[in-house]
Parts: structure tokens; C-alpha cells; sequence
């Protein structure tokens, strides 16, 4: 069984989400979503909403966990802010047969983990997804490596804190790569997922 999927991102991504992370960046800097403010997202060691260039990024991970699922990165993604809204989604980057997809990437094939962004583990009750589906991508290439994925509840039960030792910045949340369930499932609509645990 597959636990990853290869993706070749289109080119005319990397000029869509070069866009979005400029646009992105921008708003952030103008003050438009000062909830993140109170957040504690921005403004510390780890912000990135002044970073264009891993907002980017991150929006290419969405785009390549997308195609992996057979979605249409235009229609299926959020490429604006919606008038009102709170920020850029509300936990989750696409809708995959009903199911709350968020992608989470890392920038090399080697990478063990699946992490919980170490800013956002104080946000993690208030995000709404029911899976958390694993992309690597290397920087400055069009291939990507999408799977595996976890289930929401399993994730919060069985994740592992990163200590001092750990590569990972210390209090980061994750899991390894061998506990993930492979992508295969979920692009069967997991008819074998265990949802006893």
C-alpha cells in the first residue's frame, strides 16, 4: 500500500503562490488581521507573516496535497481573504469528499516527521480539520512527496513533545513518518482506517 503519492507541481503555481505570499505579507504588515496580533503569531521568533517567500511556500504545499487528492488547486484552495474574515482559513485548506484537509509540509524528502507548528499548538482547539496530511517539497524544485495523513483525534492522543535533544524546536508537536497511515487510504476513503484508537 502506498504511503506517498509523487506530485509534479504545474509551473504556473510558483508565480500563484509567489503572489499569494507578497499579498499575504502585506496585509499582515498593514495591520489587516490583528486577531493574529493577540495570537502571539506575529511579532515573535517564530513569525513568518513577514516572510513572502515560506508563505509561498506553504501555499505550494497545499497546492501539491491538492493534486495528490485528484482536486483542482484553483477551486479547491483559498487564494484570497474572504471580506470579514478572520485570517487566512479556519484550520483546514481544502474539502476532500467531505473531509477537512490541512496540509502540513516540510522543505526535504529526508524529513521523519509530521509537525504541528510549534506557534499554533495554543490555537489547536480553535482549528477546524479532521485530517492532517503530510507534504514534502524540497525548495526550488516542482516535485513533491504528498502522505501520510493522520486523523484529527489520533493526532492529539498520540503525538510526541520534541525536548531539548530533539531537531525539532523544543515543545514542538509530532509524530513519526511510520505512524502516519499511508495515502492510500485516504484516497479510498479510508475503508480500512482504524477509528478505534
Amino acid at each position: 500500500m502506498r504511503q506517498s503519492v509523487d506530485v509534479e507541481i504545474p509551473r504556473k503555481y510558483i508565480s500563484l503562490c509567489g503572489d499569494f505570499g507578497s499579498q499575504m505579507a502585506a496585509d499582515y504588515a498593514a495591520g489587516k488581521y490583528s486577531h493574529s496580533l493577540r495570537a502571539g503569531l506575529m511579532n515573535n521568533e517564530h513569525d513568518i507573516y513577514n516572510r513572502p517567500d515560506i508563505l509561498a511556500a506553504s501555499k505550494l504545499y497545499e497546492v501539491a496535497a491538492a493534486l495528490a487528492l485528484n482536486l483542482e488547486p484553483e477551486t479547491a484552495l483559498r487564494w484570497g481573504f474572504d471580506e470579514g474574515s478572520k485570517g487566512p482559513d479556519s484550520g483546514h485548506d481544502m474539502i476532500f469528499h467531505g473531509w477537512k484537509i490541512d496540509a502540513k509540509g516540510t522543505y526535504s524528502f529526508e524529513n521523519k516527521f509530521l509537525l504541528w507548528p510549534l506557534p499554533k499548538n495554543n490555537l489547536w482547539d480553535k482549528k477546524d480539520f479532521d485530517f492532517l496530511l503530510w507534504v514534502r517539497r524540497p525548495p526550488k524544485t516542482l516535485k513533491a512527496k504528498v502522505g501520510g495523513f493522520v486523523q484529527r483525534y489520533r493526532f492529539e492522543k498520540h503525538h510526541h513533545t520534541a525536548d531539548s535533544q530533539h531537531p525539532l524546536d523544543e515543545g514542538t508537536w509530532y509524530m513519526d513518518a511510520g505512524e502516519l497511515d499511508p495515502i492510500e487510504l485516504l484516497l479510498g476513503l479510508m475503508p480500512d482506517a482504524d477509528s478505534s484508537h
